[in-house]
């Protein structure tokens, strides 16, 4: 699913005229861009094609809501990369006027002060993350090999394929020993890869315009900008009203909808490792925040 969202990402920074397209782009620019490319290589090449033991089906009402998301989140963020004007609004009248946010990419950004190190620390984070996420799933991955082995060995069957056809590590489940990545939490690969995509917002902070103008909604409506729900006028307020900073929306709205929907499956998945394998074998561990049950 990931890869129809990184063909498409490719494409429109591979052809598109804007800003002279890839070779135009500042340095920064070209790492986010390397840097999505690479994390959804891993993601869906790589991981599914030379480490994953087997796959489990998904329904076909998710496969294609995945599509789409990957497309729009792929379209947005390769738009937004090569600097097409983007300007945000937040509701407001005559009497109390909202605010507008010019959140365009800077074409070559110029970091002054502290901002200097910033895209450095967020490419640190980044890195740090992603080899967290693909070392915790390696390491769930042979244990789940190793279960395999270890029933096939007990079949006295050593072909490498059941008798039904299936691989034998199909459907062989398997709950983590409360050590390493595992010693506190389940889904230690979902909270590395939060950390991965917290990298990625922190660049992406330092090659984005910082620009805030007060706007109606009357002249918003006719300057074509769009208007952010309600829910996120709070954000784009902290970050470019209250702590000064540039918002990097598209990045982090991909950043957001990846939290909220592995947070959620590993909400799920720490219920079935309770009814599959007891309350007492997963202990006091949580989802995804250490010691939680609840998270």
């Amino acid at each position: 699913m990931e890869s129809f969202g990184m063909a498409n990402f490719i494409y429109i920074i591979s052809t598109s005229e804007q800003g002279n397209g890839f070779s135009g782009l500042s340095t920064w620019h070209k790492v986010l861009a390397v840097l999505y490319v690479l994390h959804y290589v891993n993601r869906a090449l790589i991981t599914p094609l030379f480490l994953a033991p087997s796959m489990s089906p998904i329904h076909i009402e998710i496969f294609f809501f995945a599509i789409l998301f990957h497309y729009l989140a792929s379209s947005t963020f390769a738009s937004w990369l090569l600097g097409y004007k983007t300007v945000l609004a937040t509701a407001g009248t005559l009497e109390a006027p909202g605010a507008m946010y010019d959140i365009t990419i800077a074409t070559s950004p110029e970091l002054t002060g502290y901002m200097v190190y910033v895209p450095y620390i967020g490419l640190t984070i980044f890195l740090v993350g992603m080899y967290g996420n693909i070392q915790s799933e390696n390491t769930l991955f042979e244990l789940r090999k190793e279960e395999a082995h270890r029933r096939q060995k007990k079949r006295d069957n050593s072909a490498a394929v059941t008798s039904n056809g299936k691989s034998i590590y199909d459907k062989v489940y398997v709950l983590p020993p409360a050590e390493g990545y595992f010693s506190s939490i389940l889904f230690p690969h979902y909270a590395l890869e939060w950390i991965e995509w917290t990298g990625f917002v922190i660049i992406a902070l330092s090659v984005t315009t910082l620009n805030v103008a007060s706007v109606t909604a009357e002249s918003a409506a006719s300057t074509g900008v769009v208007q952010l729900a309600p829910f996120y006028a709070p954000v784009a307020k902290f970050f470019m009203s209250t702590c000064g900073l540039p918002l990097p929306l598209p990045v982090l709205l991909i950043c957001v909808n990846i939290m909220t929907t592995t947070a959620v499956r590993a909400r799920w998945g720490r219920t079935w490792y309770i009814e599959r394998f007891g309350e007492k074998a997963v202990g006091g561990r949580g989802a995804f925040v250490p010691y939680c049950k609840w998270l």
